[in-house]
């Protein structure tokens, strides 16, 4: 037990994501802050039974009284995301028309305005994976992103991201989305601050090649090949990688 509310046990925290579904209870946004029910001042304690997940709309809506312990109570027992395989959507907003990307090991600088209103920076077998597109002064990421066991983890379309609710855990913390398969296997990491996205661990997968990208870098597995090809530079050259 802790006398601070704002240190509540990593694995409380884990419980709580994974009951609410990794998304705020009331409309499944997967960003969202830890609330207890009961205020914490009245239990001096961190139960998982009292702690839920709350955007910070609704979160501001509840401590300014606008909406009632008892709805907040019913819709901890039913959260938004609990029916669903996917968490409700969060739109990423990317200003401007450069795009400053980081991919494993890979960096990615490209004039959206210059080389026109698509990048695919990986493509699997004629699929994009991850790419860009420029639309209405905005940068919209899409991606398809898997954990190692080949489930589909995350999916941003048109910016807007979701979180599988099949997964161990899911976390958004501060500026990252983090998906883990285990306590110590962290399989997705994207990282959105100001004008740079980063994916610096996930596992991209089609029908004949798997691709598994870190932070030193990216490896892509063929039926009979493996090769390295992490630590490039890329600036408006129009096109990023495309295997198979």
């Amino acid at each position: 037990m802790t006398d601070n509310p704002s240190e509540i046990p990593n694995e409380i925290k884990r419980e709580t994501r994974k009951r609410c579904a990794f998304g705020c209870i009331i409309c499944g946004l997967p960003v969202f802050d830890y609330d207890h029910i009961v205020p914490y001042s009245k239990t001096r304690e961190h139960s998982a039974n009292n702690i839920t997940l709350l955007c910070q709309n609704h979160h501001r809506d509840k401590t300014n009284g606008r909406i009632s312990m008892e709805f907040i109570i019913q819709k901890n027992k039913n959260p938004f995301n609990s029916s669903r395989s996917k968490t409700a959507g969060h739109r990423l907003h990317i200003g401007g028309a450069r795009l400053k990307a980081i991919i494993g090991s890979d960096r990615y600088v490209q004039d959206m305005d210059q080389i026109g209103s698509r990048f695919d920076a990986i493509t699997l077998e004629g699929i994009p994976l991850i790419y860009f597109e420029f639309e209405e002064g905005s940068i919209l990421i899409g991606a398809t992103l898997y954990d190692k066991d080949r489930n589909v983890s995350l999916i941003i379309e048109k910016g807007e991201i979701q979180a599988s609710t099949g997964s161990w855990d899911f976390e958004s913390s501060g500026t990252s989305f983090i998906i883990r398969s285990a306590p110590r296997n962290i399989d997705v990491v994207v990282d959105i601050q100001e004008d740079t996205i980063s994916i610096t661990r996930c596992y991209l997968y089609s029908r004949n090649l798997a691709i598994k990208i870190d932070e030193s870098d990216m490896i892509v597995v063929g039926p009979n090949f493996e090769m390295s090809v992490g630590g490039n530079y890329l600036e408006n050259n129009g096109s990023g990688f495309s295997f198979g």
